[in-house]
């Protein structure tokens, strides 16, 4: 029995390190961090006021050298299209990055609206690999962060759930 209670509150443990540390869990209580962006287009983007126009925001935390964020960049891209005339802001936010992303972009017809150098950003939303992607709700409410190891198919999966009204 105490072998037990050792394991399961080991086990609690870990999972609760595991969230805090890695920022993997949302539950839709935490609120984002405000950011204020201009896009390479000379647009300025604040989260603040996305929310305030009844907005949610995907943003995605991203780097040209990065295999995981050119799978899903396309894939992100394909439902920012499609969601066009909805009520949702799309960010790509690149970080760490030595390339050019906006060729990149360019290249790839991606246009979701990019920011460069958003490391700042990065650190406020505890991202320590790429892709980084958050859906940032009512109240600045965090509806969904992307969970280290998800395949872009999960990803999608949950973002589009979590934009779901």
């Amino acid at each position: 029995m105490l072998f037990r209670l050792r394991f399961l509150l080991l086990y609690t443990a870990c999972g609760i390190l595991f969230c805090s540390s890695q920022n993997a869990c949302a539950d839709n209580s935490e609120v984002a961090a405000d950011w204020v962006v201009e896009t390479a287009n000379g647009r300025r983007i604040a989260l603040s006021d996305e929310i305030a126009r009844g907005h949610k925001v995907v943003t995605i935390f991203w780097a040209t050298w990065c295999r995981n964020c050119r799978e899903l960049l396309p894939k992100i891209n394909a439902l920012y299209k499609q969601l066009a005339d909805q009520k949702v802001t799309f960010i790509a936010l690149n970080i760490w990055e030595d390339n050019d992303p906006l060729e990149y972009m360019k290249r790839n017809h991606i246009d979701i609206p990019l920011a460069v150098r958003a490391e700042t950003i990065a650190r406020k939303y505890g991202v320590r690999g790429t892709p980084g992607v958050f859906v940032i709700g009512e109240g600045g409410r965090i509806l969904y962060r992307r969970r280290p190891g998800n395949t872009s198919d999960d990803v999608m999966g949950q973002v589009k759930q979590s934009l779901r009204p």
